[in-house]
Parts: C-alpha cells; structure tokens; sequence
C-alpha cells in the first residue's frame, strides 16, 4: 500500500500509454475514414467525367449518323430530278425542239450551281423558293401556258431555316399527278405562313385528286417524311390530302425560332 497517496509510476504510465494510444486509433482512423472519402469522391468524379463524356460520344455519333442519313436521302432525290429533267430534254429534242432543249439545259445548269454552292441541310426558305424558281422555269418550258404557278408567302417565313430541296419534290408530286394526267392547264399555288412557332408551307395543285386507295408513294414524299422526322423528329408533320373532287394539297409544318 502506497501511504503518500502518489499514483505508482506503473499505472501511470499505462494511463498515458493507453490515452495516447486511443488518441493514435482515433488520428489512425481519421486518416483511414478521409482517404477513402477522398479516393470516394475522386471515384465519383471521374465516373460522372466518364458518364458525360460518353453521353457528348453518344450525341456526337447520333448527330454524325443522322447527318449521313440526311445526306443519303437527299443523294437519291438529286439523281432522281436529274433523270425526269434529263428524259423531259430529250422528248424536246426528238420532237425536233431543239431550242426549248438548250434553254431547258441551260436553266437546270444554273439550278444544279446555286445547289451545289450550299451543301448545308437547312437553308433559308428564301433561297429555297430561289431553286424552286429555277426548276419551275424548267418545267414550264414543258409544259409552257399549261402550267400557271402563284406564290403566296408571309415575309416573316423568308428568313426562317428549311430542309434543303424540300419543296422541289412536292411540286414534282404536284405536276406529275396534276398536268400531266389532264389535258387541260394547271395550276400551282406555294404558301407559306408562320403561327405559333410553326412554319407552314402548303403547296396545291389543280388539275386530279388522288385516290389513295391505288396510290403509291414515291421515292419524292417518302424521302421527304424521312427527311423531316430526322430532322425535326416528332416536332414535324406531313400532309397529303384531296381538298376538292379535282385538287390536292401537301403541307409540311415544322417547328422555328
């Protein structure tokens, strides 16, 4: 027994021991518990790096995909056009109208130029009418006095962005299945109009209506859907009606800015 009341250096000394020992656990641990926080979060943050790097891959390869899609499409619509411009010059040459022939080849070089000036897949509705005017042009030395074509087009639509070529199929739908199956003349009413942030564009044809029973849609209108949904996916829509016993109309509406 210890009578001075002093604590045995023993004890003592396992008394500190044990403190700083526990002291020693607790930093151990702390150490332990913040190194895995870290290597936690670093682990977190180049998962997420990874994640959205391959979302933006992802988005690229769509893009670059739909891309090539939209430029397939439009290289089956240009040969297409060529080869109905092509035969229509040769009938004018058998017919011996050799004159008619050279203006026609004249208007579709200056046609395939300004196309192939701008290989972007939207421009400005502007300078699709622009093309469209020369292929009407085209046609027109066909079909001369039969064909009659009148525009009705809201200034605020001109600057607004459209697939490329768009409406060169429609109105090739529209003399194909007007004029070209009456005797008498035709003609061709292009519309456009911006509502709600839609851009509308119709284009009607006298002349037959369609029956839809025994139509078959052509490499035209269907390139043109296809165009449009890859572009626009479900913002776009397509239509194709009878809006009297003797005309037809295709609309096309898409969304702007």
């Amino acid at each position: 027994m210890n009578l001075t009341g002093k604590v045995p250096p023993v004890i003592e000394y396992a008394s500190i021991f044990i403190l700083k020992l526990n002291i020693y656990l607790l930093l151990y641990f702390l150490i332990i518990g913040t190194t895995y926080l870290v290597l936690y979060i670093e682990n977190n943050s180049r998962s997420k790096i990874l994640a959205q790097e391959a979302i933006i891959k992802n988005q690229q390869l769509q893009s670059q995909l739909t891309e090539a899609k939209l430029s397939l499409l439009k290289m089956q619509l240009d040969p297409h056009f060529l080869f109905n411009t092509h035969y229509a010059i040769i009938s004018l040459m058998l017919n011996h109208e050799n004159d008619k022939a050279i203006k026609m080849l004249t208007k579709l070089s200056d046609l395939l130029r300004l196309s192939l000036q701008d290989q972007q897949q939207t421009i400005q509705l502007e300078k699709e009418i622009q093309l469209l005017k020369l292929y009407l042009e085209i046609q027109q030395i066909r079909f001369q006095d039969r064909l009659k074509i009148s525009y009705n087009i809201d200034s605020k639509s001109l600057l607004k962005m459209v697939p490329a070529f768009i409406l060169q199929p429609l109105v090739e739908n529209a003399i194909k299945h007007g004029i070209s199956v009456s005797a008498g003349a035709e003609n061709i009413i292009l519309q456009s109009i911006v509502m709600d942030d839609k851009l509308i564009i119709t284009v009607e044809n006298d002349g037959a209506s369609l029956d839809f029973d025994n139509w078959k849609e052509g490499i035209g209108i269907s390139n043109t859907k296809e165009r449009l949904f890859q572009l626009y996916k479900h913002d776009s829509k397509f239509e194709l009606m009878n809006i009297s016993e003797d005309s037809v109309m295709a609309k096309i509406t898409i969304p702007v800015n």
